[in-house]
C-alpha cells in the first residue's frame, strides 16, 4: 500500500471514529428526536459480501473535507466505507489513489479484523454538489491487513446520501468572513465558457486560497462545471508563471487551476509552466487578472488548452 493511499484511508477512519462519537443522543433529545433529525434516514448502503451476507447499514455518515469525501455504512458494528480524495463522477479504481475503501469486522473492538480494498471499482452515479447528495455502487476484493485473508465485496450500492459539507470556509480573503462575487471566463479548447464565484477555502497549512467558480446547469446541477483557481493569501499585481495543480494528499501551489466536467468525466490539472497568470488588479474591494494555461485529465492524459481567461472577484 502506497503512502498516499495509506494517509488517506487514516484519514477517514478517523473522520469515521469521530463521527460514531456523535451518535449519543444531545442533551434534552431523546433518541427518537434525533432519529428523526438524521438526514440519512432514508438513504441506502447495501452490498453482499463472501456471495452470502447480505449487509444493509442501518448507520450511514458521509463528510466531506479538504481531503476529499469520506462515507460508510455500518451494520451491527459491522462497517464498509470509502474516501474519494476527489469527488466526481465516474468509475473509480480502488486498485490506485483514485479511491480508497476498507472493512471492519467490529469498529467497537480495536483488534478487530480490517481490510483493504485492493482491486474493484467504485462508481459514482450522481454528485449533488448544491444539495450535497452522493449516489453510486461498488464492487471489490479487500484483504485483511494482517492474515491477507481476502473478502469478496458484490452488488454494492449507496443511493441518496447526504454528506456535511465541512470543506473551510472563510467568506473571503481577508479572512473576515466577508461576502464576496465573481466571474470568471475562459476558452476551454476554444469554447467560450462563463463561470460565476461560487466558494471561497482557506486550506490548513497552505499560504493559499482557493476560489471556487461553478458554471451551473440549473436543469441539472448534477451536470455543472467547476473551476478552482488557486492564488496566494499574499497576492501581489504582476505577471506569474502558472504551477502544476497537484494531486490529492499534497500542498496546493498558488497559481495553479483545476477544472472539473462531471459529464465528460474530466478532472483537469494545470501543467507547470505552460502559461501565465496576469494579476492586473489588487485592492481591499477587488482582485483582477487574466490567464492561459494548459492542463491534462488525472484519468485519462488528456490535455486541455485554457486560452482568453480573465476573474474578477469583489470583496464587499
Amino acid at each position: 500500500m502506497n503512502v498516499l493511499k495509506f494517509k488517506f484511508i487514516f484519514i477517514l477512519l478517523m473522520m469515521i471514529s469521530i463521527s460514531s462519537c456523535d451518535d449519543e443522543p444531545l442533551e434534552g433529545f431523546d433518541n427518537a428526536q434525533n432519529e428523526e433529525e438524521d438526514p440519512n434516514l432514508d438513504a441506502i448502503f447495501q452490498a453482499t459480501l463472501s456471495d452470502t451476507i447480505d449487509f444493509n447499514a442501518d448507520e450511514i455518515t458521509a463528510e466531506l473535507t479538504e481531503d476529499g469525501l469520506q462515507f460508510s455504512g455500518t451494520m451491527n458494528n459491522k462497517r464498509i466505507g470509502f474516501g474519494l480524495p476527489i469527488p466526481a463522477i465516474g468509475e473509480k479504481d480502488l486498485s490506485t489513489n483514485q479511491a480508497n475503501g476498507f472493512y471492519n469486522t467490529d469498529v467497537e473492538e480495536a483488534l478487530s479484523a480490517f481490510f483493504t480494498a485492493e482491486t474493484g471499482v467504485l462508481n459514482i452515479e450522481t454528485l449533488d454538489t448544491v444539495n450535497t447528495r452522493i449516489s453510486g455502487t461498488f464492487s471489490g476484493e479487500f484483504v485483511e491487513i494482517s492474515s491477507n485473508d481476502t473478502l469478496n465485496v458484490t452488488n454494492g450500492s449507496f443511493t441518496d446520501i447526504f454528506f456535511e459539507d465541512n470543506t473551510p470556509n472563510q467568506g473571503g480573503p481577508d479572512d473576515g468572513g466577508n461576502e464576496v462575487s465573481g466571474s470568471l471566463s475562459v476558452d476551454i479548447d476554444g469554447e467560450a465558457t462563463t463561470f460565476d464565484l461560487d466558494d471561497i477555502n482557506f486550506p490548513s497549512n497552505n499560504d493559499v486560497v482557493v476560489y471556487k467558480f461553478l458554471n451551473l446547469n440549473e436543469d441539472d446541477t448534477q451536470a455543472s462545471q467547476q473551476v478552482d483557481l488557486v492564488l496566494p493569501v499574499d497576492l501581489s499585481e504582476g505577471d506569474f508563471d502558472v504551477n502544476a495543480h497537484p494531486e490529492p494528499g499534497s500542498a496546493l501551489n498558488p497559481f495553479s487551476f483545476k477544472f472539473d466536467d462531471p459529464v465528460q468525466e474530466l478532472n483537469v490539472l494545470s501543467l507547470a509552466d505552460s502559461g501565465q497568470f496576469s494579476v492586473t488588479n489588487v485592492s481591499d474591494v477587488t482582485i483582477e487578472g487574466t490567464f492561459s494555461l494548459d492542463g491534462e485529465d488525472i484519468d485519462t492524459d488528456q490535455t486541455l488548452s485554457f486560452t482568453n481567461g480573465s476573474f474578477t472577484i469583489n470583496l464587499q
